[in-house]
């Protein structure tokens, strides 16, 4: 696959969606965008594989249901929970898979 971006607004009628498998992609985003609006019910995100640099406090928070995170392979990714509450952002995700 060769996404290297979502348009806003791309999933936003897709709401009972679960999971979602984006992996092997050229993904990327800047700091406080999230394409994935729309998907409030997503468990499943894979992100694997990506160009992603870094993931922000506003961006996990959105997924309330969110339950595993896939970033593995996003090279240099940073995951910056600056002004948020740490334990409540993380509390109903099961797993992060590793960030390098």
């Amino acid at each position: 696959n060769m996404i290297g971006q979502i348009e806003p607004n791309t999933f936003i009628h897709l709401v009972s969606l679960k999971h979602l498998r984006l992996a092997f992609n050229r993904l990327e985003f800047g700091d406080g965008e999230n394409p994935f609006y729309g998907l409030e019910n997503l468990e499943e995100l894979n992100l694997s594989q990506n160009c992603i640099k870094k993931i922000d406090s506003k961006f996990l928070n959105y997924f309330k249901k969110l339950k595993n995170l896939e970033l593995v392979g996003n090279r240099d990714i940073s995951v910056d929970l600056e002004n948020s509450n740490s334990d409540l952002l993380i509390s109903g995700i099961e797993s992060i898979s590793e960030l390098s």
